[in-house]
């Protein structure tokens, strides 16, 4: 029974993150987009990537390693992206993948509020104030914004930051190896996950770890000795996370070495740095904002954040958890906030000189997740002050009242009369609700703070009507940032183009390429077909450099997609005056040329017109592997990570993909080194006479990466299940059960 109140809130939060999704839990085939954009990252990389590797999976009983589909062939297991190595994707070999997606969204949400409200109770929040904090954190728009994006790895990875703190708060409270594990492993499922949010969330921890030290040795601990004892433990989950994470950090580093990301400039990192004048969407929600610079947490967060820091300071029962809320969470807030300001602050690149790793690290926003936690942990704080010795507390001078008065008052009238001075037409549609929705909020929020101020309304009162203000006011702000396009919508952008050319020969025969993003890349997975183009952060070096000379786009940085878009361009149209060579996108197996716009180039000879969409066909496209200067090779098998080739030599015979570590050949059973052809492509020699040529993708990284990963699992859980298997049996002979200590 004294349980039951932590499992009926851990099933109220539940109930909130189906609120958050309702409209997508609602229709069941439903995909997330951005509110006005017509591309998503669900439909660009996460679905494809997931398509391809249930697909790979079901023909080949194995996961695939390398990735055919795009860019003449990228690395797939070395690739943070490709989501084989967060667990929780097994999902998809048995849910469609829409449902799939929709449950992951679901879960995350509520695994993030179950954390924030653990991590609260840890830090002796009362329960109202920590489920006020967690639904907070759990609704913050900033997540929502990101999902409306398709960022799915990204908001796995943000899902797990409380549970980090939790794990670190642990360790340097008790100093137990089981908790520098727990942390360990944590980490691990975030890198897992991304790695790129695992960066901000090892950031903070790590932060937290030595504030907490520090506070152990100006506290009650008298020497340095006394306070650093028992650090060596610290150190554990850098162990721990490196075996736990073998299985993608050894082949990613091995991919960044001979990728075009590891040499980014302080611009191209910096790219959507935070605006100084977008700070004034702490107050005025972002109504189907930008979800890189959406800040907005709420207008009774960020004022409880406010009295939570201020009461931590008059308050003196728990030190160290004042300290905590009066410094720390205070501290990583300002800090996080001036990262996210990137190149439009003094902050991120004075560190992007001087930390090591960080010129892989783009859009420097992303650290607005830290702003928006700290908010949500303040919001709590300011909660259990407000409700704690009610009696004894002080009122609020009547200054502080006149102006909450007189801030409530002119945001109802700036609000209403901005709802009703713009135009009402879909351009200001938003902004009249940003407008109204700040004429609601405000004087809601400041009405409940006042009212209990001056106790018109009880504790339990207080932190019913908090949590109401804050759903009325982050719900439909997490709406408005995302839409539900039904997956048959999202798969008819060219379908009729992808079945045409899917019917002119057998799944790797020839490849596509578009410089207008005709063939977007889920309806090409879906259709069997393989693109020359695509879009992906993670590039290979050398393929970029042949796809700009093939191409004739020149990028003037660093660009996700291969061919390079202008910034801010039309992509449908952007490139209609660039002229790519048809011989050397011939040597990439481009067959077909698939444009918006009508192209007049030697080679390319118009096939079909199918509504906007022009199909060329090359007629200087080479085979998928050919001797010499062309003699067609015969492929007898062909799967992502294995190619068999029979072929008559003498001669270099070419294999239209790209070259990276860990492809090796064998000819006649007899291994063979492979060259690189035309800068990027794979070709062995031959001798006179019919040969059988193997190409194998195996490259040590993984495989090592996956068997250290492997046996750290293992050991994780097998650990796991004696200790819980221990402590039941010491439970029943009725002895107090210690976990490992030492």
């Amino acid at each position: 029974m004294a349980r039951h109140p932590e499992w009926f809130t851990v099933l109220v939060l539940l109930a909130i993150a189906l609120m958050l999704f309702a409209p997508v839990v609602a229709q069941s085939d439903g995909l997330i987009y951005p509110p006005r954009g017509d591309f998503s990252d669900l439909t660009i990389t996460h679905w494809p990537n997931i398509e391809f590797a249930v697909s790979s999976f079901r023909a080949n009983s194995r996961l695939p390693l390398w990735r055919p589909t795009i860019m003449s062939g990228t690395p797939f297991a070395a690739n943070p992206l490709s989501g084989l190595h967060y667990f929780p994707h097994a999902i998809f070999l048995i849910l469609p993948l829409a449902i799939g997606f929709t449950v992951l969204f679901v879960t995350h949400v509520w695994l993030t509020g179950c954390g924030a409200y653990a991590l609260l109770c840890t830090w002796q929040v009362g329960r109202p104030a920590a489920f006020v904090g967690a639904l907070t954190w759990m609704a913050t728009p900033k997540l929502f914004a990101h999902l409306g994006a398709g960022h799915v790895g990204l908001v796995e990875s943000i899902a797990w930051l409380p549970w980090a703190v939790l794990a670190t708060h642990r360790l340097t409270e008790h100093r137990r190896v089981i908790d520098a594990v727990w942390l360990g492993a944590v980490w691990a499922m975030q890198f897992l996950a991304d790695p790129r949010i695992s960066f901000y969330s090892v950031a903070l921890t790590v932060s937290y770890l030595v504030f907490r030290l520090g506070v152990s040795y100006i506290d009650h601990r008298n020497t340095l000795k006394s306070a650093m004892g028992g650090a060596w433990k610290a150190l554990l989950p850098v162990g721990v996370f490196a075996v736990l994470g073998a299985m993608l950090w050894l082949p990613f580093w091995e991919f960044i070495a001979q990728s075009n990301r590891g040499a980014l400039t302080l611009a191209e990192a910096g790219e959507w740095s935070l605006p100084l004048h977008h700070l004034v969407g702490l107050l005025i929600a972002d109504w189907g904002g930008s979800h890189e610079w959406m800040v907005y947490v709420g207008v009774l967060p960020l004022v409880l954040a406010i009295v939570g820091c201020m009461r931590s300071e008059q308050e003196a029962e728990d030190r160290r958890r004042n300290l905590f809320a009066s410094c720390f969470l205070p501290l990583a807030w300002v800090v996080a906030l001036l990262f996210a300001l990137g190149t439009n602050g003094p902050l991120f690149p004075l560190l992007f000189r001087i930390v090591p790793g960080l010129t892989l690290l783009r859009v420097p926003p992303r650290a607005w997740f830290i702003v928006a936690f700290a908010t949500a942990c303040l919001c709590a704080f300011g909660v259990e002050a407000m409700t704690r010795n009610a009696q004894s507390a002080r009122k609020p001078h009547g200054w502080l009242t006149l102006a909450g008065v007189a801030l409530a008052l002119f945001a109802l009238l700036f609000g209403l009369g901005g709802f009703l001075m713009l135009q009402s037409n879909a351009q200001a549609s938003s902004a009249r609700a940003a407008m109204l929705h700040m004429a609601l909020v405000v004087p809601a929020s400041i009405a409940v703070v006042l009212l209990r101020a001056h106790g018109r309304i009880g504790a339990r009162g207080f932190a019913v009507g908090a949590a109401a203000v804050i759903v009325a006011t982050l719900l439909p702000v997490d709406w408005s940032l995302y839409r539900v396009v039904p997956e048959a919508r999202a798969f008819s952008d060219h379908a009729d183009v992808a079945a045409w050319l899917a019917a002119q020969g057998k799944p790797g025969t020839f490849r596509v390429y578009s410089p207008s993003y005709s063939l977007p890349q889920h309806v090409a997975q879906r259709a069997g077909l393989e693109l020359a183009d695509g879009v992906e952060p993670m590039q290979l070096a050398s393929y970029a450099r042949l796809m700009q000379a093939a191409t004739g786009a020149r990028a003037s940085g660093y660009s996700v997609t291969i061919p390079p878009f202008p910034p801010s361009s039309d992509v449908r149209t952007a490139l209609r005056d660039v002229t790519p060579d048809a011989r050397l996108l011939g040597k990439l197996n481009v067959r077909y040329v698939v444009a918006e716009f009508p192209m007049k180039v030697a080679g390319l000879v118009e096939r079909e017109h199918l509504g906007t969409t022009f199909v060329y066909e090359d007629q200087s496209a080479m085979p998928r592997a050919f001797v010499g200067n062309g003699t067609a090779a015969h492929m007898t098998v062909y799967t992502p990570d294995r190619v068999v080739v029979e072929a008559e030599g003498p001669g270099t015979l070419t294999l239209s993909q790209v070259y990276y570590p860990g492809w090796r050949a064998t000819v006649d059973g007899q291994g063979k080194p492979i060259q690189v052809v035309d800068s990027a492509l794979m070709g062995v020699s031959l001798d006179a006479g019919h040969h059988v040529v193997e190409f194998v993708f195996d490259p040590w990284t993984v495989k090592i990466g996956v068997i250290v990963s492997a046996l750290g699992w293992i050991s994780l859980t097998v650990g796991w299940l004696a200790l819980r298997l221990s402590s039941s049996v010491l439970r029943q002979k009725g002895q107090a059960w210690n976990p490992v200590d030492k």
